[in-house]
């Protein structure tokens, strides 16, 4: 719900609402032209209990569901031995209709990144429970191996992996990342216009040009209020965030913390 407020604020703008007023918008309501909000959920539709859980998919689209008028897209990753069955069934049909005049047989599609939304053509009745059968596939990028490489121990790290299954749906020219545990306000959201002055002062017009590849946003852990254990993570981020981060940029040894 917070990366909305993003949206909000965006659509304030003035060059904003005279692009909006100019451009033709055929989705989301008009929100799809200043950005995309998209949710990288890697244990979305999978069956094995340890992974992921039908509650917990519910619990995603009816989120999507309440906040359908922004123009909010889920990225998946799809392993067809791990789906299920209602999921295989979703992408194995938008394989055969995208890919009709390519060689590609679904059965040898295992892995894809997949990004869904709610069909904004499907009808849904007053009180209906938002189901699978209501998502509509948009891209499918078949892979040829899982979204983690490696096993046990030595496989690769979780938020990484969902980040770069994201970052193969982003269409903007600014890439936001922010984890799910981070709350955003409408008064952080309104740093964003300046944020984005600071990649590209104003006197530059060349959008190739730009001070910054990389920008530290700052994070507000909401589950700070849950628990000691949450507020002992949300201080220990904090201080990350804050003291260390600044020491390693006095050594220009600052890299991408996630967000």
């Amino acid at each position: 719900a917070g990366a909305v407020r993003y949206h909000e604020v965006l659509g304030l703008i003035p060059s904003v609402q005279k692009h909006q007023k100019s451009a033709t918008m055929e989705h989301f309501n008009g929100h799809g032209e200043v950005g995309q909000l998209i949710l990288a959920h890697q244990t979305f539709g999978k069956k094995d209990s340890e992974k992921g859980s039908e509650e917990n998919d519910h619990a995603v689209l009816q989120m999507m569901d309440r906040f359908k008028q922004w123009p909010i897209v889920l990225v998946i990753d799809y392993d067809r031995q791990g789906s299920r069955r209602q999921v295989n069934h979703l992408v194995e049909n938008a394989i055969v209709t995208m890919f009709k005049d390519i060689p590609l047989k679904r059965a040898v599609t295992r892995y894809a990144s997949v990004m869904v939304q709610l069909s904004p053509t499907r009808a849904r009745p007053k009180g209906h429970k938002v189901s699978y059968q209501d998502l509509q596939v948009l891209e499918v990028l078949p892979r040829r191996h899982p979204l983690l490489a490696g096993a046990g121990n030595f496989k690769t790290q979780g938020k990484a992996g969902n980040q770069l299954n994201a970052l193969r749906f982003a269409g903007g020219h600014y890439i936001q990342m922010m984890d799910a545990n981070m709350g955003a306000s409408f008064s952080e959201a309104c740093k964003v216009p300046f944020i984005l002055r600071t990649f590209q002062p104003s006197n530059h017009t060349d959008r190739r040009t730009v001070r910054f590849r990389i920008l530290g946003f700052r994070e507000f852990i909401f589950t700070e209020h849950h628990g000691m254990v949450g507020s002992i993570m949300a201080s220990a981020e904090s201080s990350f965030g804050t003291i260390c981060q600044r020491f390693l940029a006095g050594l220009d040894v600052r890299m991408h913390y996630g967000h």
